[in-house]
């Protein structure tokens, strides 16, 4: 790993590419290819239109994983509210209404705990 101060003085051979990576106005910059591509992104419809087509589908793909691991989270929790809870030999009814399980299955788990005293999930 590199670090760079790009505000150290003095002349240094990356000081007009960090220059360049943090101007934020094309017509500022020193490298070409760098101003070209700039340019092309911040101040042309097209290139606008591709930058925000790119940052929505890394949104979305980063909004999907998020929703994913919340739903695995909350399956885990509930997993083990049922296991604690018919453990303790809560009502079927409540196990159902807290773990959003369907009746019949905590039915199964309350017997098969019932006969060898722990519950597959």
């Amino acid at each position: 790993m590199i670090f760079i101060d790009a505000t150290w003085p003095g002349d240094w051979p990356q000081k007009f590419l960090i220059h360049d990576l943090l101007c934020s106005n094309p017509e500022e910059m020193i490298y070409d290819e760098i101003r070209k591509r700039s340019t092309y992104l911040k101040r042309k419809e097209e290139g606008m239109m591709t930058v925000d087509e790119r940052w929505e589908k890394i949104v979305e793909e980063r909004e999907r994983k998020v929703k994913e691991n919340l739903l695995k989270e909350q399956e885990a929790k509930n997993r083990e509210n049922a296991r604690i809870m018919v453990e303790g030999g809560a009502p079927t009814q409540m196990i159902s209404q807290v773990t959003e399980y369907p009746v019949q299955e905590v039915e199964r788990m309350k017997s098969e705990y019932q006969k060898t005293g722990t519950i597959k999930m």
